[in-house]
């Protein structure tokens, strides 16, 4: 650990650390000097009451201009921290403001596939009635024939095309759906009343 005193005062640094460790002792009462070691052995300085007085004067004063130092370095850093705190508090509101926002365009990039979707089948939809096409679900194998479906269902209105939809299917499915064209438009429309 590096001193904080500079090389020159090392040595009344070691007189203080002789005196605690109890190598110096005082002198009587009235005669301002200590025993055993009465000077300092490298300056030569006489070690006296008013010396010592001196010397805590000097430290008492660094010590206060470090302490100030240091209320000036801590003003600083709560400045700092405040500043901080503030910038923190800030971030957490546009973080939830945008995950509001993000939850909304989440909520409309949903809503625009739904609608895409929809204007998809809508479309298919306009498309078939164009065509005059109807779609039959659930109906068995082998009713795609012509005679069938024109006797029993249709009566005498002519159908152009009866197809399934999709391959063929096992027997333990349900039957793909059929689609069937019909010429005459107004028994199509009945037919979808139904």
């Amino acid at each position: 650990m590096a001193s904080i005193y500079p090389k020159k005062d090392r040595s009344v640094k070691d007189m203080l650390t002789k005196l605690a460790a109890g190598k110096m002792e005082a002198a009587k009462p009235g005669t301002g000097k200590l025993r055993e070691e009465e000077t300092d052995e490298d300056t030569g300085v006489p070690i006296t009451r008013s010396f010592l007085e001196g010397l805590f004067a000097l430290l008492r004063d660094d010590i206060q201009a470090m302490k100030r130092d240091v209320s000036q370095d801590l003003k600083v850093v709560r400045q700092d921290f405040e500043e901080v705190g503030e910038s923190v508090a800030t971030l957490e509101e546009h973080e939830k403001s945008r995950g509001e926002e993000i939850e909304q365009l989440q909520e409309i990039t949903r809503l625009q596939d739904q609608q895409i979707e929809l204007q998809a089948h809508a479309k298919g939809l306009e498309n078939g009635s164009r065509r005059n096409r109807i779609r039959m679900w659930r109906a068995p194998t082998g009713a795609e024939d012509e005679d069938i479906l024109a006797h029993q269902i249709l009566g005498e209105s002519s159908i152009r095309k009866v197809c399934r939809v999709g391959p063929p299917r096992p027997f333990h499915v349900p039957p793909a759906d059929i689609l069937a064209c019909i010429h005459d438009f107004p028994m199509n429309e009945r037919i979808q009343v139904c």
